[in-house]
């Protein structure tokens, strides 16, 4: 049955539709997961609140723990970290899909990009 529903909504994620935007948000919401990253290196870590707030740990004490905004567009996540009087403008959108009912992955869309193209996480709340 979990395959069914993760088959079922790959479907619905691809097709990008209102039911996508909703589905993206209910699974993140209250969520938090561990990012993978490949090393020995502490592991980030991100949480996501219901009304539009996020936390980024990157799990080194130089670069540290940073607040921001969430939301799902036209079947992304997007989110934002400046200053708060510049949110109309500055997101950054990437594809999500969520291949097991605990692991997500966020991925760059097609264009320039600086940093990591893939980021997978696994969800521990």
């Amino acid at each position: 049955m979990k395959v069914l529903t993760t088959c079922i909504a790959a479907l619905t994620l691809s097709a990008g539709g209102v039911s996508a935007q909703a589905w993206i948000h209910d699974r993140l919401a209250g969520a938090e997961v561990v990012y993978e990253t490949g090393n020995d290196a502490p592991a980030p870590t991100q949480s996501w609140d219901s009304e539009g707030g996020t936390v980024y740990d990157s799990g080194q004490p130089l670069l540290g723990q940073h607040t921001g905004f969430w939301e799902v567009r036209h079947g992304q996540y997007c989110s934002y970290f400046g200053p708060v009087d510049h949110r109309d403008r500055d997101w950054t959108c990437w594809n999500v899909e969520f291949p097991t009912e605990d692991t997500v992955v966020f991925s760059a869309p097609p264009g320039p990009w600086i940093g990591p193209r893939e980021v997978t996480g696994r969800f521990v709340r």
